[in-house]
């Protein structure tokens, strides 16, 4: 029990929330319902499709990772024998 007056170092007070949801009629989120209940639905359409990573850019970051290995295996072998 927290006594009048005093605050408390471990308890605080929560925000006052509110349940606010926003109504909205969306036409095509309707069509798609109404055809997915209908099973006319065509899912192969809506795939994601990825590009492959060139061969090129891969190349250039697997150099970069090359070079810095280098470079700290060398700066770490300086650092021992000094």
């Amino acid at each position: 029990m927290l006594l009048p007056g005093f605050p408390s170092l471990f308890r605080t007070t929560k925000p006052q929330r509110f349940d606010y949801k926003p109504i909205y009629y969306d036409e095509e989120k309707e069509k798609r319902d109404k055809e997915r209940a209908a099973g006319s639905y065509n899912t192969g359409s809506a795939r994601i499709k990825f590009k492959p990573k060139s061969s090129r850019a891969s190349m250039k970051a697997n150099l970069t990772i090359l070079i810095l290995v280098f470079l700290l295996s060398a700066l770490a072998a300086y650092i021992i024998t000094y």
